[in-house]
């Protein structure tokens, strides 16, 4: 007699793990550095003088407004200084909509900042898009 598969495990935690989870890494952003006054500048400034700022690029040719709003949502909850996107109001709506559910799941998550890219020049390789 065969015996039945194991299911696999779960491959999203509970809203209460993410929610604790993202509350550790909240915590532990918030560490004061020696001579750093965290009452005159946002957590974004902090980052940047502790050394460990971090953004997310998706870049100014990454346009799919749901792939953008997932990626926003999950960096969110990991405690992302700034989100770079294309300079689209449905991808830039897109940002601030995953910033929100996941402030919705994690009240005290720390908002990142928005970067908008924008293309001033269609020579720039920088900014190509793939072609299929």
């Amino acid at each position: 007699m065969a015996m039945a598969p194991f299911p696999p495990p779960p491959l999203l935690a509970s809203h209460a793990a993410v929610r604790a989870a993202a509350s550790r890494v909240a915590a532990s952003r918030r560490i004061r550095v020696a001579g750093e006054d965290c009452h005159h500048h946002p957590p974004q400034v902090a980052a940047l003088r502790r050394g460990d700022w971090v953004k997310l690029i998706c870049g100014a040719s990454f346009e799919d407004a749901a792939d953008v709003r997932n990626l926003s949502l999950v960096y969110t909850l990991a405690g992302v200084d700034c989100i770079d996107c294309a300079a689209d109001a449905s991808v830039v709506s897109a940002v601030n909509e995953g910033i929100d559910v996941a402030a919705s799941i994690v009240p005290e998550v720390q908002r990142p900042w928005v970067m908008v890219s924008v293309n001033d020049d269609c020579r720039d390789l920088h900014f190509r898009k793939a072609g299929i």
